[in-house]
């Protein structure tokens, strides 16, 4: 591969994820992107789109859920489409080298967090110490410049110098590796949709499901169809059950909000809303193990502490507090913001709010809207508008990596945009109203629809078959019909389940993938599985 070829395609893995923390996590490293990207760029857009399809599936569970540092999908996904498409090896290669890839990225990104832990933050903190709101952003910057070189390096040194040792390795596997390989493609893509049904699940919700499994299998809804049909389910279900409350005579415990004695509307200007929500993309900037997106909840502040405490001493000591730990989902960041803009708007012109109910509300905002986030758009919206890309991917359609990242940024520009207003507008009171029912019936609604659009996935895309024929005489039997006779997509959903258990008992996403690919290798090398 050519110096600038490498360069190009180590820079698109750098960049991808340093979209996620300096604009917002736009998901522009998901494979079903980043594979036709690479595949456009090495002049095979087919095999980039097809690669990118099933790399997605395989990566359809990971979702950056708090600190957590998953498979690098980035990382992973450039190797195994650049040199499947360079060796012409197909899918195999791409599994083979993104997988492991993947891994390598993983590790990368917790050297990058560990590292801006040691530097970025201690920087950080000197500066507003200092009241120099300059040097923070310089930092912050900084932050984002050492996670793009932790991807962009390794992934150009592999690419410039590691094709001559790719190709004499993949030429020299036997058939039944490859067969195993294969296999191995199959069922990969039940870790994905293994951990979701885990994180998203529990007894209560669990039947949601398999209602959307089966309703896959045995109409033709398709993915979309169960999810519509999963909103109108959820939404009737939490509608009959106020109803029977009510008829009960049972009254919710209604929390006493925060009274408005003085109109929250005074306490910011227009000004500010924009400023915010420009700067909130940034909230995930230097990401790091001590204070994960506090670094950038402190730079989305810095309009607003500078309108009201630039010049004074209290500067320093407004950009020192919104320096602390903060964490919670990377599209909801304006609603904590603006509260934190009209308390420190209330406690400048009357004195009323002191610093630790700022950072009280703070915390107090971070578990709720990040179960809601992580339930509503990474767990739910995100798996079925992948699921959709797909299947549009797989039918060669090359619309499809541009309808995900269409769709997912619709919501996420609109989400982003509405919760900014709403956090300036409705100030201190939000609090109480984010702890209260209202989250739980958001959530419960999403975790319901999720669960179906999971089960729809599975009934679709997952296909994990036996070529096994017993033979007796002048009849013969096939494994696979007798067992689609029994229940279509029996064994993608065996896999499933058994694969959800183990990760609910502390299975190490690493492990179960490793203990998948040797499943696939032996299994798919003694024909027991397709």
């Amino acid at each position: 591969m050519t110096v600038n070829t490498a360069l190009l395609l180590a820079f698109i893995a750098g960049f991808s994820y340093f979209s996620r923390r300096f604009m917002g996590d736009m998901f522009l490293e998901r494979p079903i992107i980043i594979g036709p990207v690479v595949g456009l760029i090495l002049g095979d857009l087919k095999t980039g789109l097809f690669i990118g399809a099933e790399l997605e599936l395989i990566f359809m569970g990971v979702a950056l859920v708090g600190g957590t540092a998953p498979a690098n999908m980035a990382v992973g996904s450039v190797l195994g489409t650049a040199f499947a498409i360079t060796l012409g090896e197909g899918l195999e290669a791409a599994i083979a080298i993104a997988l492991p890839g993947a891994v390598l990225g993983s590790f990368l990104e917790q050297f990058a967090k560990i590292l801006s832990s040691a530097t970025v933050i201690r920087g950080a903190d000197k500066y507003a110490s200092e009241g120099n709101e300059n040097g923070i952003q310089w930092m912050l910057h900084l932050g984002n410049a050492i996670h793009f070189l932790a991807y962009f390096i390794p992934t150009f040194l592999a690419l410039r110098f590691g094709s001559v040792y790719v190709e004499s390795l993949f030429g020299s596997f036997p058939a039944w590796l490859r067969a195993g390989l294969s296999a191995s493609a199959s069922i990969l893509p039940v870790l994905g949709f293994g951990m979701l049904l885990t994180i998203l699940g529990d007894k209560k919700v669990l039947p949601f499901f398999f209602i959307g499994f089966f309703i896959a299998i045995y109409t033709s809804f398709g993915v979309v169809g169960v999810s519509a049909m999963a909103v109108a389910v959820a939404l009737v279900l939490e509608w009959q059950k106020n109803r029977i409350i009510k008829d009960a005579g049972i009254k919710k415990e209604v929390k006493e909000v925060a009274t408005k004695a003085v109109d929250d509307m005074e306490f910011y200007e227009k000004g500010d809303v924009k400023k915010v929500f420009w700067r909130s993309f940034a909230i995930g900037s230097a990401f790091n193990y001590e204070r994960y997106q506090g670094l950038g909840f402190c730079f989305s502040m810095i309009p607003v502490l500078r309108r009201l405490y630039k010049g004074t001493e209290e500067f320093a000591p407004a950009l020192q507090r919104h320096m602390l730990f903060y964490n919670s989902n990377t599209w909801l960041p304006g609603i904590p913001l603006g509260v934190a803009a009209t308390m420190e708007a209330r406690r400048k012109q009357i004195g009323d709010v002191s610093e630790d109910a700022i950072t009280g509300m703070k915390s107090a905002l971070m578990g709720p809207l990040a179960g809601i986030g992580d339930s509503l758009f990474w767990l739910t919206v995100r798996p079925i508008v992948g699921g959709i890309a797909v299947a549009m991917a797989l039918d060669g359609n090359t619309f499809a990596p541009l309808f995900f990242f269409i769709m997912m940024n619709v919501v996420h520009l609109a989400v982003r945009w509405y919760a900014t207003k709403y956090g300036f507008s409705q100030g201190t009171k939000l609090v109480d109203e984010v702890s209260g029912d209202k989250v739980q019936t958001i959530m419960t609604i999403a975790t319901e629809v999720g669960l179906m659009s999971v089960g729809a996935l599975v009934g679709t895309w997952l296909n994990i078959t036996t070529p096994l024929v017993f033979t007796q005489g002048e009849t013969s039997l096939v494994l696979q019909d007798m067992l689609n006779k029994i229940m279509p997509k029996m064994l993608p959903l065996i896999a499933t389940i058994l694969v959800a258990l183990w990760y609910k008992k502390g299975g190490k996403p690493w492990m179960i993938m490793l203990a998948l690919i040797g499943i696939g290798l032996v299994f798919g090398g003694l024909g027991i599985l397709a």
